[in-house]
């Protein structure tokens, strides 16, 4: 029997990282650096509660929320791309590895300098 319900849904993963981003506000929810997990020092609490949206024709909307970052606009629109294969996501400038991803949450890392910083995302 088909059904549109995909049991990956259930346990809260996905099969498209395409299909992940889109309608969701996702906030940074951990960073590491190097494996340690740098959160605390990294993240100022004004920037604790933002938000990023990745919505159609490659636009990116980051609200600043609750918390006000002084000087910060309130909204900010930029652009986002995923590359063919969905193992690259590029924002804000920089290109991302997707390391893995669910329904509800996804990895991304970035190695420079000799330094691999790893972001997690999760929906709000």
């Amino acid at each position: 029997m088909n059904s549109s319900c995909n049991k990956d849904d259930d346990k809260g993963t996905a099969s498209k990282f395409s299909e992940v981003l889109p309608g969701k506000q996702w906030v940074v929810s951990k960073l590491l650096l190097n494996g340690l997990d740098v959160t605390s020092s990294s993240l100022d609490d004004c920037e604790r509660d933002d938000t990023i949206e990745f919505k159609a024709l490659g636009v990116l909307e980051s609200k600043d929320n609750a918390i006000k970052c002084q000087g910060v606009p309130e909204v900010e629109i930029s652009d986002w791309s995923l590359s063919s294969d969905e193992k690259k996501l590029t924002f804000n400038d920089t290109e991302n590895t997707v390391k893995s991803f669910s329904a509800t949450q996804f990895t991304l890392e970035d190695s420079e300098f000799g330094f691999t910083a790893t972001a997690i995302y999760t929906a709000k």
